[in-house]
């Protein structure tokens, strides 16, 4: 990640999860995380190890373009599925090369 460098905000173990207003919480999804930078009006998304992988999902890199920003750091988790439930299996293809 040469053009931003920040490091994915991964969880950590613990005996009980932190409460008060100050926490958010969010459910545990079965995906790959992804990392994206928007400088200059250029997204460039990358995997958690800093491999690079707009060109394997431009269709995330066009979404966070569309936003109009000028500048952003997100860090999230990128999930596909049917229906209701994530299907860790149908990003294999895309991030792989296939299509």
């Amino acid at each position: 990640m040469d053009d931003a460098a920040f490091a994915p905000q991964l969880a950590r173990p613990g005996q009980f999860p932190p409460d008060g207003a100050q926490w958010l919480h969010e459910i545990k999804w079965d995906g790959y995380r992804i990392l994206a930078t928007l400088t200059a009006g250029k997204v460039r998304l990358w995997s958690r190890n800093g491999l690079e992988w707009t060109d394997k999902t431009p269709e995330i890199a066009d979404a966070i373009q569309s936003l109009g920003l000028r500048s952003a750091q997100i860090d999230g988790e990128l999930i596909a599925g049917r229906g209701s439930k994530e299907d860790v299996n149908l990003l294999q293809a895309p991030l792989s090369g296939e299509r």
